[in-house]
C-alpha cells in the first residue's frame, strides 16, 4: 500500500469537503498531528481502524483513500 498516496488523498477530500485538519481530527477522534503527518506522507503506517475512522468522517469508503489516483479517478474504474 503507498501510504504516501493515501495521505495525499486524505488531504484532498479534506480540502474538497472545506474541513481543516482540526475539524477532521475532532470528527475522527485522531490527534490532529497524526492527520498532519499522515496527509504529509510521514506517518507510513496508519493502521485500519485509522483509516477506517477517516473514510467515515469523509464520507467514503476506505478503499477510496486506498485506491484513488491523483487524477482523481478510482483505479478500480479503470
Amino acid at each position: 500500500m503507498d501510504f504516501k498516496r493515501v495521505g495525499l488523498n486524505v488531504a484532498k477530500r479534506r480540502k474538497q469537503q472545506g474541513l481543516l485538519q482540526r475539524e477532521l481530527s475532532e470528527a475522527t477522534g485522531i490527534t490532529q498531528q497524526k492527520i498532519s503527518l499522515l496527509e504529509v506522507g510521514e506517518n507510513l503506517n496508519p493502521g485500519l481502524n485509522t483509516l477506517q475512522r477517516i473514510a467515515a468522517a469523509l464520507n467514503c469508503d476506505i478503499v477510496d483513500l486506498i485506491l484513488e489516483n491523483e487524477s482523481g479517478s478510482d483505479l478500480l474504474n479503470l
